[in-house]
């Protein structure tokens, strides 16, 4: 039933079915956009016995002909349905545009940090120190998270870093300019020379940090999660302690980046 909802979707914002060998699972591409959306359906995951680089393969096969593929989980697409459309809208540019200069920067709480995030973020809150938000006509439209600084030595010298943790933006909204607005007014009052952050590659190349002035550093491994094949509930490695009925699976990890200014 998934597959199907997903295909007329996708139908629904103008995609084409992609007929490929590359992989067994349904592809759809926006061919003027160079965007390939890719649905993996959980049962077709489990009969397959892919390599665990699978999608970091198929990534960065398919970037090397300058296109951007998407791959969207069935479990993530059946929990968070409307996340996933705005986000795909916005993607290929069917959402609300705010520019920056529009916005205003201001703190904002734990309680308004995580039910932002969990709301509009695949991924939820996490418990960073620092949360910045952006305003629009007294409404908060987006949000970034930042760790505390960790002190760091990789050279001559040690010197403080810190985390991007976070940063998303109101389902259906895209805010030109709004994660390097936030990111400038958190350098300023922290003096900060020393920022590193990760781009999920299921979603994203990271070109929008390119950007505003990251440089790629790494590919991290694809990540070891269990998705419950009774009810499709994610679990990370660190949370499983029964895998009666999990099913074993390697997302396509994660590209780090880092702005330095020291």
């Amino acid at each position: 039933m998934a597959v199907e909802l997903f295909s007329e979707f996708m139908q629904h914002i103008g995609a084409q079915r992609h007929v490929t060998h590359a992989s067994p699972f349904a592809m759809y591409i926006f061919e003027e956009r160079k965007l390939i959306i890719h649905f993996i359906e959980i049962n077709t995951y489990k009969n397959q016995n892919l390599p665990d680089s699978f999608f970091s393969n198929l990534s960065r096969k398919t970037n090397v002909i300058h296109h951007h593929i998407i791959h969207v989980w069935e479990d993530l697409w059946i929990y968070r349905t409307e996340l996933i459309k705005l986000r795909i809208k916005s993607i290929i540019g069917l959402a609300k545009k705010i520019h920056a200069r529009q916005t205003e920067v201001i703190r904002i709480d734990k309680q308004q940090t995580q039910g932002f995030l969990n709301q509009h973020h695949l991924q939820g809150a996490t418990s960073a120190y620092y949360k910045l938000g952006l305003m629009f006509k007294n409404e908060l439209v987006a949000v970034a998270t930042f760790s505390k600084a960790r002190t760091m030595y990789d050279g001559p010298v040690y010197y403080r870093s810190y985390e991007l943790e976070r940063f998303a933006s109101k389902g259906g909204t895209n805010i030109v300019g709004g994660l390097s607005k936030l990111m400038q007014y958190f350098m300023k009052i922290n003096h900060v020379q020393h920022l590193m952050t990760y781009a999920d590659r299921d979603w994203s190349t990271g070109e929008g940090y390119l950007k505003i002035g990251f440089k790629l550093m790494e590919e991290t491994p694809p990540q070891v999660l269990y998705i419950d094949e009774l009810n499709f509930m994610r679990y990370s490695d660190k949370q499983i302690t029964n895998h009666e009925h999990k099913i074993k699976i390697h997302n396509a990890g994660s590209l780090k980046f880092v702005w330095d200014n020291r």
